[in-house]
């Protein structure tokens, strides 16, 4: 029975073809935007996905790559937050109360960069001053773009339309790749009015 993978892949090799943008690609863009933003100086709280999640493998590893050509760019933690808004303002919350210092903020999903603008905003710091990119573009994070309260973000598009016809042409006799590679963009405030959020 073929089987058909978006966006996470699997132990073993047990699946027909893997559908989904590049985790790894996109965060090492992320980092360069974020390190142009940051100057090539200051430090960065991470806040990672799902640790086990190979999105969030591929998202931590991308970044960290990136962040090779700042050397005056530093991670001031990773914490874990699990792709949740709530996560992430506890995860934010306690690096504050914590003491940690941080000049930026790198979000693997955009939900947990609106959780990190909550805690900031509860924490008496303005968004605005506190650098954040996150990946996935929703709607909350358009919002963030227009009103200058994160740097950027990535589509991250659902694969859905490249699975079902990946599905279509299997039934048909047809083969696929074994990997799909599905376009992803970086919105900015420069495009951000031409780009529609994924949802």
């Amino acid at each position: 029975i073929p089987v058909i993978l978006l966006t996470r892949r699997v132990s073993g090799e047990g699946y027909t073809t893997f559908i989904a943008a590049n985790d790894f690609k996109i965060a090492l863009q992320a980092a360069r935007q974020l390190g142009r933003e940051m100057n090539g100086a200051g430090r960065v709280l991470i806040l990672q996905g799902l640790p086990t999640a190979t999105t969030a493998v591929d998202r931590t590893k991308g970044f960290l790559e990136g962040l090779r050509e700042f050397p005056g760019i530093t991670v001031a933690a990773i914490r874990p937050a699990n792709y949740l808004r709530a996560n992430a303002i506890n995860a934010v919350d306690a690096a504050i109360e914590g003491g940690l210092k941080f000049d930026a903020i790198y979000a693997q999903s955009d939900s947990m960069a609106a959780g990190a603008r909550l805690a900031l905003k509860a924490a008496g710091i303005d968004p605005k001053t506190t650098p954040i990119i996150g990946i996935d573009y929703i709607s909350q994070a358009r919002t963030a773009i227009r009103n200058g309260e994160q740097i950027a973000s990535f589509t991250y598009p659902t694969c859905g339309k490249q699975g079902a016809q990946a599905a279509i042409d299997l039934l048909m006799g047809k083969s696929v790749p074994r990997d799909i590679e599905v376009p992803s963009q970086m919105v900015t405030p420069d495009n951000v009015e031409d780009v529609p959020s994924i949802f």
